[in-house]
């Protein structure tokens, strides 16, 4: 019993001691992004190494020696944060597309929001799409370059807003937008990166009754897409894909891979199209439509059905239907595969769910009749979207 004891010790030991000379990333941001941290993590996890977050939130609290072998790097504005990790001296992994003199980079590509957007207004019948003109913002920046090329492939006219920038006034820069989008007519959608100002313009909207299709990229742990008066169809960037590619940068240089400071970008594209039928329509003050669309929204697609919605909005199905269709422009039946179509596609590109599993989950009686109606709304097989999902989720490595 004593040897046995010994070796136990001596076992617990060598364990701890495995564990405590395992490499840690540290994880550094003044604009928290929780799929960041949970895609490095995974990948961490993956190579046995450890993830440090405690300062993902608060880069200012950083000490001034955490313990850390790399680290990920998410600094919008605070300089003296970034000048100080950069005082510890080792390998560096930006993920933020403002610093742009710091490599090697993990960035998410902005301009790949385009290809849903453009595709969301041709759905909806659109010539124009109105964009802001803020060339000093980075991310505006590179969405609208995206927004562009996939307009010319569509024949969607790109109308620029110049002029609304108020210093720091907020409100009047959006009553500024709000004019310019007014004075545009009819068959206008309006496209901007940043839900957070667009946010403050449906305040205006929402007070002046007017009603475009507003499509935003959803970046913001806030939710403000969600939350806003009117709420937004938004673009959600993979941030999850982002971090694991800025573990595995981080990975390279410590295993002597890659030179840090190297000038290399890995750049994630994947996104999902969330859409919220009550920014488009032309008028969302009805209750029982906005009780519908919230229902069809969070409800567990295994129990959504019309007859579910109407139980839930308390009025009869045919007063429903036909509030609803004058409203959004479609039925409550659309609406429900709209959102069955969207989660399908973010589980099929997911990869970690066969086909069947995908359409038990999405409430598809069966597999054959899942299949016919992903191919008859989304133009393409399920199977050849988890096809492209799983081989692709990985970022482009290239030289800046």
């Amino acid at each position: 019993m004593f040897v046995l004891d010994i070796a136990q010790r001596l076992s617990n030991r060598y364990a701890i001691r495995k564990v405590l000379m395992k490499r840690t990333i540290g994880v550094l941001m003044d604009f928290f992004v929780p799929g960041l941290v949970e895609g490095a993590g995974a990948f961490a996890r993956e190579h046995g190494l450890i993830i440090d977050p405690r300062w993902a939130v608060r880069a200012d609290w950083m000490p001034d020696q955490p313990g850390w072998d790399a680290v990920l790097v998410n600094i919008v504005d605070h300089d003296e944060s970034l000048g100080r990790v950069a005082s510890l001296r080792i390998p560096m992994v930006n993920m933020n597309q403002r610093t742009e003199h710091i490599f090697p980079k993990a960035l998410f590509d902005y301009a790949s929001c385009a290809a849903p957007v453009v595709e969301e207004f041709v759905r909806l019948g659109l010539e124009r799409v109105a964009v802001v003109d803020w060339p000093t913002d980075p991310v505006e920046r590179h969405a609208r370059k995206g927004l562009l090329v996939e307009a010319r492939k569509s024949a969607l006219t790109v109308v620029p807003i110049e002029g609304w920038v108020s210093g720091y006034k907020l409100g009047e820069s959006a009553e500024r937008l709000v004019d310019a989008l007014g004075s545009l007519g009819e068959g206008v959608g309006f496209f901007c990166a940043h839900a957070g100002l667009v946010y403050s313009m449906m305040k205006v909207m929402d007070r002046r009754d007017l009603r475009i299709p507003v499509i935003v990229i959803d970046k913001d742990v806030q939710r403000t897409a969600e939350m806003s008066p009117i709420p937004l169809t938004a673009v959600v960037p993979d941030f999850w894909q982002q971090g694991y590619e800025a573990a595995r940068l981080a990975y390279e240089m410590l295993e002597g891979r890659l030179e840090p400071g190297r000038r290399k970008v890995v750049r994630s594209k994947f996104c999902q199209l969330v859409r919220r039928e009550s920014t488009g329509s032309l008028t969302t003050k009805d209750p029982a439509v906005v009780k519908a669309l919230h229902g069809i929204q969070e409800s567990d697609l295994s129990i959504l059905s019309v007859d579910a919605v109407v139980r839930y909005v308390g009025v009869s199905r045919r007063t429903l239907e036909q509030r609803f269709k004058r409203e959004t422009r479609t039925t409550l039946h659309q609406a429900i595969l709209n959102r069955q179509m969207d989660d399908a596609t973010r589980l099929l590109i997911a990869g970690d769910m066969t086909v069947s599993e995908v359409a038990d989950a999405c409430g598809f009686s069966s597999v054959h009749y899942f299949s016919s109606a992903y191919k008859r709304e989304r133009g393409v097989t399920p199977g050849s979207i988890r096809r492209t999902g799983a081989g692709g989720s990985g970022g482009s490595g290239a030289a800046g």
